[in-house]
């Protein structure tokens, strides 16, 4: 019989959205998950000033309660003046949006804002002109969540369990399909003690009910709760991350089509970094490394592989993110550069979730910059961003427990990567908090 976590992991992999988050009681890996675009939440009042931390298994949320974007048609072509740039003018303009979720508002804490980046392959060097943007191929109904139109078949989703089971050698005959959701848009495929999950948009998880024993060379950073039900860390080292990762990309990466995984502990949905204790966890990720700079761009933002561990220490869980989600191109924009990213943010032409008193929008307070995708499944496009980390002092005197160990706090704020003449207008300060 499946252990009440397993049940609840397993319901819930693929539709990982911040507006599903869930105050669960599973205990779990101190590598602390949250969704890509959004590496960490901060809490607004310093007594909520604890950061806001899920895991894949812990999206618990029943399916009524799911919410999606309404059902969209692909974007219109609206042709842009003759003598666009780059002879372009047939490409549609697109919506900046960006969904978010009730979390506080995105940030990071860090000693030193160099600790938060370091593994895209993107950098400010790049002579890049255009980028590919895509239509999501899958539409749900905004009320129950229900698939529409697109996505994969149940028989490619079984297709695909098949494949991942006979190359980590699990007992097909024992092969056992249920649907988590009733129109089969999620399936959970149990193989004895190994479940493999599969959605609509090709989100892939594998749950070992009982963890996977590693070599006893090789150790995972796991959290447990002890006898007095406070949560207890046991810490790796980088050196140490940096080791087992080697050794579970050998073992699994290719199982999930990963050909040439680059180890990625900042650019997971599950980033690394600091706790409000001042301790620093990192990420067991990595992402595809094959092929020219925007193939990597895309690898690192849709093509990823994480690692979690159990309360023992134990390999519980790996997650493969979808490309299936670049099924659908729309075609190459014209991209502006950081450079002018940065003026346009200094305008106030950016989207953010950080509450308007917390930020100093001064140059002395921007601390970085890299290009990123917006890669919620809920989104209508994936299209590239500019991704800005700004200090913000005020935020750092109200997050005490962060403060007192010396850590700062940065914003996240985004700007459209694509020039304004392909948009349908620029985004004016926008703030989503919740």
């Amino acid at each position: 019989m499946k252990s009440e976590k397993s049940e609840k992991l397993m319901e819930c992999i693929g539709q990982i959205d911040d507006h599903i988050i869930a105050e669960a009681d599973v205990n779990l890996v101190k590598v602390k998950p949250v969704k890509r675009s959004w590496k960490k939440w901060l809490p607004v009042v310093a007594a909520a000033a604890c950061m806001i931390i899920v895991i894949s298994a812990m999206f618990l949320q029943s399916r009524g309660d799911h919410i999606e974007p309404p059902v969209t048609s692909p974007p219109e072509k609206k042709p842009n003046n003759p003598g666009s740039p780059g002879g372009t003018s047939d490409l549609p303009k697109l919506s900046a949006d960006m969904m978010f979720g009730d979390m506080g508002f995105q940030g990071h804490s860090a000693y030193d804002v160099s600790e938060l980046y370091g593994d895209n392959p993107w950098t400010e060097n790049n002579k890049l002109t255009t980028l590919p943007v895509f239509q999501n191929p899958v539409k749900r109904d905004l009320s129950t969540g229900n698939l529409i139109e697109g996505g994969l078949s149940e028989d490619e989703m079984i297709a695909k369990a098949k494949e991942i089971a006979v190359a980590i050698g699990l007992d097909m005959g024992k092969m056992v399909v249920e649907k988590v959701w009733s129109d089969g848009s999620m399936l959970r495929i149990d193989f004895e003690e190994t479940s493999i999950a599969i959605d609509a948009e090709g989100s892939i998880s594998i749950s070992f009910e009982k963890g996977v024993t590693l070599p006893e060379e090789y150790s995972l950073a796991y959290s447990y709760v002890d006898d007095n039900d406070t949560e207890q860390y046991v810490e790796t080292t980088e050196e140490q991350v940096r080791n087992v990762m080697e050794y579970l990309l050998e073992q699994y990466a290719s199982v999930v089509g990963i050909k040439s995984p680059v180890f990625s502990p900042f650019g997971s949905e599950y980033v690394g970094g600091y706790q409000d204790n001042g301790e620093r966890w990192f990420s067991y990720s990595a992402y595809e490394g094959e092929g020219d700079l925007v193939e990597k761009i895309l690898g690192y933002n849709f093509k990823r592989i994480d690692f979690f561990s159990n309360e023992n220490g134990d390999l519980d869980l790996i997650r493969r993110s979808s490309d299936y989600l670049l099924s659908q191109k729309i075609g190459d924009y014209p991209i502006i550069t950081a450079e002018a990213a940065r003026k346009l943010l200094m305008e106030k032409h950016y989207i953010t979730t950080v509450p308007e008193e917390y930020l100093m929008l001064e140059e002395k307070y921007v601390s970085h910059v890299e290009l990123v995708y917006h890669t919620y499944t809920d989104s209508k496009v994936f299209m590239p961003y500019y991704e800005f980390l700004i200090e913000l002092p005020i935020a750092e005197e109200k997050l005490t427990t962060y403060a007192e160990h010396g850590l700062k706090t940065f914003g996240v704020y985004y700007v459209p990567a694509v020039k304004s003449e392909y948009l349908e207008e620029l985004p004016a300060g926008e703030v989503h908090f919740n």
